[in-house]
């Protein structure tokens, strides 16, 4: 059998197949730290699901659609929906996908060592989302400067490594760009080690060191989107992006004092150990040795 160990590095630079594994928001030190990274994963999760859905839902050009709910988290980490309110059955129903797909959450405790439900609201309008930009190259996008240009534009998409304010993910509250960075970095981690389907190495037969290169972009309005991944296998290339979808809205970066996209590259690098070879090899041993 062969194990799925995960290395992750960070360059600074549609229906739900799994149960989705939310468990990273109890690392919050506050309960108000929790519910507000609990309720930017749900919204990312919608976000995504509504996207897969788009075709189903019609959409005129311009059109926008809401979603309001109550979510209850009871004290043994189970998620209910409560009075969820939206005129588009499509949205309904992909609404209640979405909460069914998470995993009950691990208790979370107070200092007193009681355990303490939680609730949050989400009020969520829907538009046809914009499309990713960037060039088909995983290499960082250029910054081309025109010096006889003069005429003032809208702040472009910007490079993580380079953006004046990095976008903030929840339950981040750093005030430098290298503190938030590294929180933001330390979650990812969190999310992928979380969520990632290690049992994939059992049917792939890869051996040693494996490497995926993920990059997305963090849009204006703090969703991730054009997720696009490159690795030396279809299904690993499938399950990194599946993955990164679970990432929560954050609030956008800026440049300029302007909301604006910001690209980020993910390395992911695995190691496959094949067991069965190294316990082949034992038995061998032990039969010469006999």
């Amino acid at each position: 059998m062969k194990n799925l160990i995960l290395l992750t590095a960070f360059i600074t630079t549609t229906a739900f197949s799994q149960i989705v594994n939310l468990d990273g928001c109890n690392e919050n030190p506050t309960i108000a730290a929790r519910s507000s990274c609990l309720k930017s994963s749900v919204e990312s999760l919608l976000y995504n699901e509504f996207v897969s859905v788009l075709d189903s839902l019609k959409m005129e050009e311009g059109a926008i659609k809401n979603v309001k709910m109550a979510v209850f988290v009871d004290q043994i980490g189970n998620l209910y929906i409560k009075d969820l309110q939206t005129e588009d059955p499509v949205l309904k129903n992909a609404t209640i996908r979405v909460i069914r797909s998470i995993k009950p959450l691990q208790s979370y405790k107070n200092h007193l060592g009681e355990m303490l439900y939680d609730e949050f609201t989400i009020d969520m309008n829907f538009s046809n989302p914009e499309k990713y930009s960037a060039s088909n190259s995983f290499s960082e996008n250029k910054i081309e400067k025109k010096s006889n240009d003069n005429t003032q534009k809208e702040p472009e998409d910007q490079p993580f490594a380079i953006i004046e304010q990095v976008p903030k993910y929840p339950g981040c509250f750093q005030e430098t760009n290298l503190e938030l960075k590294k929180c933001m970095s330390d979650n990812i981690k969190t999310v992928i080690h979380k969520n990632f389907n290690t049992t994939l190495a059992n049917s792939l037969r890869l051996n040693g060191l494996q490497r995926i290169t993920v990059m997305f972009k963090i849009n204006k309005e703090g969703y991730v989107t054009g997720i696009r991944a490159r690795a030396p296998h279809p299904i690993l290339e499938k399950e990194a992006i599946r993955v990164v979808k679970l990432l929560p809205k954050m609030i956008p970066g800026k440049q300029k004092g302007k909301e604006v996209g910001v690209i980020y590259t993910l390395p992911i690098i695995f190691r496959v150990n094949d067991d069965n070879k190294e316990e082949r090899k034992r038995k061998n041993r032990r039969n010469k040795n006999n």
